[in-house]
């Protein structure tokens, strides 16, 4: 049987996550799927995720946990010899893994691309960019390097987006396939409704930097509209202090796809505040995010994205300013409406996601 070796640094958990379906697709194809944490997780986090990949019949490899190796927040700017120092210190527990027992190794952006030195000529590198290192994800210059030398030797690209491929040097276009993200609704969801009776509720989703002036400008002049954030939007100290202050916020953390659906089944709208000193955002188009929301036929409140061709005439309400933010959720809480959005969603489903990857697996 052939093997594939897929490295995340973000466990498998059957979620809607690219590097996950496409996991799911080599498996369809008759592949043996190692799926590998790296830079890795403690034991006892790993034994949850394990019991989840063996359900889907994949094999979860794991990184001894090691807390010395390369952050970038605190390691961004450092030189490259220093990096490169704690970039050895991430990968010295790797040496137990057999890569050249595998067809394919597929890298994820990020850390996993540390790995590439262990990789020899008898495995093929596909490297999934789920996001350019370069304008997104580091500063650190050794890692754009990194990344650019991964891009050269890859026997395929697999990108999110087609602006991460118009920034390809020409030559390597050719061996880039564009595959959009989606979302997934679990079939086996059963709705119950999270919200007190007659409130107004907005919701907010996802891992991106939001806005803390925003958010706390929308709770102070409109005490009426509750304010909904799931996910890792906003600081610890900007969570709290908004707590403290307004009755109308509510931060809830990280919420499976169970929970969070039923916040967004019975929102009456949808907020995406981002901030607006977060440059990646240059990068951002329509989304999981997005996309999650529109299912649910709420009327999306946004910070203008980079990438709005991709919304294609969409009526997402996108504004410049926080006054301009709350005036249109002023207006949608005098005129409380859903909107059926003209969009494929079975396109954009898990199904459909899976679909494209397969079609990527049939032509290597």
């Amino acid at each position: 049987m052939k093997k594939v070796l897929i490295v995340s640094s973000i466990p498998y958990s059957n979620s809607n996550r690219g590097i996950e379906i496409l996991s799911e697709a080599f498996k369809l194809k008759k592949y043996k799927v190692d799926y590998l944490v790296f830079p890795g997780i403690l034991n006892k986090e790993f034994l949850k995720y394990l019991n989840i990949a063996k359900q889907h019949n994949i094999t979860l490899k794991n990184c001894s946990y090691n807390i010395l190796g390369y952050y970038e927040r605190i390691m961004k700017n450092f030189p490259k010899n220093i990096t490169r120092f704690f970039i050895n210190l991430s990968t010295r527990k790797v040496k137990n893994i057999n890569f050249n027992e595998y067809k394919y190794i597929v890298l994820e952006s990020g850390k996993p691309i540390f790995l590439s030195k262990f990789i020899n000529d008898k495995s093929k590198i596909i490297y999934r960019q789920s996001d350019s290192l370069k304008y997104i994800l580091s500063k650190n210059r050794l890692l754009w390097s990194m990344e650019k030398e991964i891009i050269k030797e890859a026997y395929k690209i697999i990108v999110v987006r087609k602006v991460f491929k118009e920034m390809l040097p020409e030559k390597y276009k050719a061996k880039t396939t564009i595959i959009v993200n989606g979302f997934n609704i679990p079939k086996e969801i059963v709705y119950n409704n999270p919200y007190s009776k007659g409130t107004f509720n907005a919701v907010y989703i996802g891992y991106t930097p939001l806005d803390y002036e925003t958010i706390e400008y929308i709770c102070k002049n409109n005490k009426n509209i509750n304010i909904h954030i799931i996910g890792k939007g906003l600081s610890r100290n900007e969570i709290k202090k908004l707590s403290k202050k307004y009755d109308n916020f509510y931060h809830h953390g990280i919420l499976s796809s169970y929970e969070y659906n039923n916040f967004l089944k019975f929102s009456d709208v949808a907020i995406v505040p981002y901030s607006l000193k977060y440059s990646p955002i240059e990068y951002i188009g329509l989304n999981s995010k997005y996309l999650n929301f529109m299912y649910y036929s709420l009327p999306i409140i946004s910070y203008r994205v980079g990438q709005l061709e991709e919304f294609n005439g969409l009526p997402v309400h996108f504004v410049d300013s926080k006054k301009e933010f709350l005036n249109k959720l002023n207006f949608l809480f005098e005129n409380r409406r859903k909107i059926k959005y003209k969009i494929d969603f079975n396109y954009f489903s898990k199904q459909g996601r899976l679909k494209e990857y397969i079609t990527f697996i049939e032509n290597l």
